[in-house]
């Protein structure tokens, strides 16, 4: 089983958002599975790697979308976006120094992408629908 499923309430109704939340899922599912099989010390530099690459690709998305269309909470949902790459970076370089890292990560990863999916998006997503966005 997967530790986090996607479902339709993660849906935004807006094509690419949605691909890119998913592929998001897909890494930390891949994550969490490193973890568990004890395969993080050989494992775990590269999929943060793919987790911060891909969360950057993603970020960009979001925020050019809300900057073409002028998006009102760009600034407070764009600072939601620095605060999840600083503590990732922070991982990779607890990594980087040989120290070890909990499986605590993933549930923050899990609980931080359902509260910014299921709140900051949602409104997000229900402004851009708006304006045709799809």
């Amino acid at each position: 089983m997967k530790f986090i499923e996607w479902n339709p309430d993660y849906e935004l109704e807006i094509k690419i958002v949605d691909q890119q939340h998913q592929k998001l899922i897909d890494i930390i599912n891949e994550l969490h599975d490193a973890m568990l099989q004890r395969h993080s010390r050989e494992k775990l530099p590269k999929i943060l790697q793919a987790l911060t690459d891909y969360t950057l690709i993603h970020f960009r998305t979001e925020e050019e979308l809300m900057q073409r269309y002028n998006y009102k909470h760009k600034a407070s949902h764009h600072d939601e976006h620095e605060d999840f790459v600083k503590k990732v970076l922070e991982w990779k370089a607890q990594l980087e120094k040989n120290y070890t890292i909990s499986i605590e990560i993933v549930h923050y990863l899990k609980e931080w992408l359902n509260e910014h999916i299921l709140a900051t998006d949602k409104d997000m997503a229900t402004f851009l629908r708006e304006k045709g966005i799809k």
